[in-house]
């Protein structure tokens, strides 16, 4: 980790700057006081406040990332299979699940689960949209089939497991208001978005000086070159 080549110094920050969890137990210490262990997604801490400064604080740590064992990637799927088998025999519903066993601090767990998708900014996918580890989990699958307990890395490269519910399924189809509005919609909305930037464009033209070098050509560019 970065600060372990300069002690743990962490140097001068403000509120806002940690996880939740450092930044609770870090700001509530007196200087030169040192931590209980604070357990946040980053591993394990032992903090140390170095100096106050109003809203800032100078600390440094100690970080230990504990070791992820076979047994324990073991411990976690089998705990992935009982809640699947939980949901399957109608003793929890998925929502359910999601609540009782879902990391909180992921996208799907404020929507039942539901994963959404960042180009459309809903919760539905095309193929080519999805990730392949999402892909090759659903492929085969039935709609209201639950997958069987697989990895996936997140930003960060951590790994976690997840189980994966198929909700809906749609056929190839001539695009309609009832089955595709959310796509519409949006191809709607991003059309027009371009006709406004386009007539800007066309609008400002006239008014703006440009240099373009004489290697490119573009009939596209004519329209910006003044005789």
């Amino acid at each position: 980790f970065g600060s372990a080549r300069i002690g743990g110094d962490l140097g001068w920050t403000k509120r806002g700057s940690f996880v939740p969890e450092f930044e609770a137990a870090a700001y509530n210490m007196q200087i030169g006081e040192l931590s209980e262990i604070v357990e946040s997604d980053f591993g394990l801490h032992l903090i140390q406040v170095l100096e106050r400064r109003g809203n800032q604080i100078h600390t440094r740590h100690i970080l230990i990332r504990p070791e992820i064992t076979d047994a324990d990637i073991d411990l976690v799927l089998s705990k992935l299979d009982s809640v699947k088998h939980l949901i399957n025999s109608d003793s929890i519903s998925f929502s359910d699940g999601v609540k009782r066993f879902s990391d909180e601090d992921v996208q799907s767990y404020t929507n039942n689960g539901r994963i959404s998708n960042p180009i459309s900014q809903t919760t539905y996918f095309e193929v080519s949209e999805l990730e392949p580890d999402i892909f090759f989990a659903i492929d085969t699958m039935k709609v209201g089939e639950l997958s069987n307990p697989f990895e996936y890395k997140d930003q960060r490269g951590d790994s976690y497991y997840r189980i994966l519910k198929l909700v809906s399924r749609t056929s190839p189809h001539k695009a309609n208001l009832s089955e595709d509005y959310s796509k519409i919609q949006t191809a709607a909305t991003d059309q027009k978005k371009n006709i406004f930037v386009n007539e800007w464009m066309e609008d400002k033209i006239s008014a703006t000086h440009i240099e373009i070098d004489e290697t490119f050509e573009c009939e596209e560019l004519e329209k910006w070159i003044k005789e």
